[in-house]
């Protein structure tokens, strides 16, 4: 299965978030911190809602092998597989941005 995206583009509100969870929970490492909120947000049943973002609102990039380490097909598969269940007409690359960044704001509102 082919990655949802190559490079993962984070705004300055994520990045603000990651960081102040990177403090508080010592992981050093934002791949790690999104890969957490990804499969939080996975576990919800519901569409994320849309967040738009501008290409002059990224401050930071993630290459999808650094998100994905070894399970490349694994964290795609998730992606399809919700996007299946909410019956989304997204594209891959949208919904998971929309997957991602629902689960950077729950993974703060959790903490």
């Amino acid at each position: 299965m082919n990655p949802p995206l190559q490079t993962i583009r984070l705004s300055k509100k994520e990045v603000d978030i990651l960081n102040a969870l990177k403090r508080k929970l010592k992981i050093t490492q934002w791949n790690i911190l999104c890969r957490m909120a990804y499969c939080l947000s996975c576990a919800d049943p519901l569409e994320p809602p849309t967040q738009k973002m501008t290409s002059t609102d990224s401050v930071v990039e993630i290459e999808w092998n650094t998100f994905s380490g070894n399970m490349s097909e694994l964290y795609a598969s998730l992606c399809q597989a919700h996007k299946l269940r909410s019956k989304s007409d997204t594209e891959n690359p949208e919904y998971f941005k929309k997957l991602l960044f629902r689960g950077i704001t729950r993974l703060k509102d959790s903490m």
